[in-house]
């Protein structure tokens, strides 16, 4: 089974959420119910491998960010702008996911915000990681970063 491992800085994530959970309105899911978006970070495959919050107005783009970039987005290791997964499944064709911040994850269904949040004031948990198969994916929190 193939399985793709997607690094992200927490901190970085967290500055992105926090953007979504603030923000007026949100970027709607098109496969979602219909109804007002939700504060999600969207996971997207294109250029690069990257998370970029759903709040409008969009996160304006950062010194760090590449110049073409529209909006701040926070790249997966290895993953930046101007390159692109050729290494076949489990992440094949380009794609935008949501992942809503409000969404339950884990065995003790602790949202998603809350658990980006909670490992802050922890003082642990440097990466979130997005552990893809073909056909799941799951995020965690770890402490020590991509060997």
């Amino acid at each position: 089974m193939t399985t793709a491992h997607l690094w992200f800085r927490r901190a970085d994530v967290l500055e992105l959420a926090e953007h979504a959970m603030a923000s007026p309105e949100h970027r709607t899911d098109p496969y979602a119910e219909s109804g007002p978006g939700a504060p999600s970070l969207l996971w997207v495959k294109d250029d690069g491998i990257y998370l970029l919050s759903s709040g409008l107005p969009g996160q304006p783009r950062t010194d760090a960010d590449h110049p073409d970039s529209k909006m701040h987005v926070v790249y997966a290791h290895g993953n930046g702008h101007g390159t692109h997964w050729h290494h076949g499944p489990p992440l094949g064709d380009d794609f935008v996911e949501y992942l809503p911040l409000t969404a339950p994850l884990g065995e003790d269904a602790t949202p998603f915000i809350d658990l980006l949040r909670r490992a802050d004031t922890d003082n642990d948990a440097a990466w979130l990681v997005i552990t893809v198969e073909p056909n799941a994916a799951y995020i965690e929190l770890r402490d020590t970063g991509p060997s």
